[in-house]
C-alpha cells in the first residue's frame, strides 16, 4: 500500500492561496497552479518560473505537519510520478531527522509534450529519517506539469532467502542432519 501524499493528484483545491500542500520554490518569481492536463482527475499541477530564469525551481510537497510524508527509517521505497517538462526535470527527494536535508536527485527525464509515468526506486531510508518530502527539480528556463505522486514501500520479503543457511553458508544437509560427501571420480576423457 501505498504511504499518503496528501494532495497527491492536486484535486483538494486551494489553502491560503497556494495549491494545498505544495510548494515551488524559489517563490519570488515563480508560478503554481493548476492544469486540466492531468494524468486523471480534473486537474495537475503546473510549476513554471514567470518569466525564464537561470536558476533552478522544485516542485515539492510542503514541509509543514499536515503534509509531511511519513516514512520508517532503514526501508526503501518507490516513488512514481507522472510528469511532463519542457526543459527536463529530475525527481527530487528530503529527508527530515531534526532539520530538512535533500538527499535524493534522480537522473533527469528528458523533455516531453505528454505525461509520463516516473517510477524510481529510491535508496534505503536513513536512520533518523521519519518524514520526507518528495517531487521534481528542473531549470528555471522550463515548466513541469505532475500528477498522481505516490510513495510505495518497496516489500523487502521479496528478496529474503529461502534456503537454510548456516555459518553465512548454503547447505543442503541430508534428512538426518549428517551431511554426505562425495568424491571426485576421475574418469579418463578422449583416447
Amino acid at each position: 500500500t501505498s504511504t499518503s501524499v496528501a494532495n497527491a493528484s492536486f484535486e483538494d483545491g486551494w489553502f491560503h492561496g497556494k495549491i494545498r500542500c505544495w510548494n515551488v520554490t524559489p517563490a519570488a518569481g515563480s508560478r503554481l497552479t493548476v492544469t486540466g492536463h492531468a494524468h486523471s482527475g480534473n486537474w495537475a499541477a503546473y510549476a513554471a518560473a514567470a518569466s525564464p530564469t537561470r536558476g533552478q525551481l522544485e516542485l515539492t510537497t510542503d514541509r509543514t505537519d499536515g503534509c509531511q510524508i511519513p516514512v520508517n527509517a532503514k526501508r526503501a521505497y518507490t516513488l512514481d510520478l507522472w510528469a511532463r517538462s519542457t526543459a527536463g526535470a529530475q525527481p527530487v527527494v528530503y529527508t527530515y531527522s531534526g532539520l530538512w536535508r535533500r538527499w535524493y536527485v534522480g537522473d533527469v527525464i528528458p523533455p516531453a509534450t505528454t505525461l509520463l509515468e516516473q517510477k524510481v526506486a529510491l535508496p534505503t531510508i536513513p536512520d533518523g529519517v521519519t518524514r520526507v518530502s518528495v517531487g521534481m527539480v528542473f531549470p528555471g528556463s522550463g515548466a513541469v506539469v505532475m500528477d498522481d505522486v505516490t510513495l510505495t514501500p518497496i516489500d523487502s520479503t521479496l528478496f529474503q532467502p529461502s534456503f537454510r543457511t548456516e555459518s553465512g553458508l548454503i547447505t543442503t544437509n541430508s534428512p538426518s542432519g549428517t551431511r554426505k560427501s562425495r568424491r571426485p571420480s576421475s574418469r579418463r576423457i578422449g583416447r
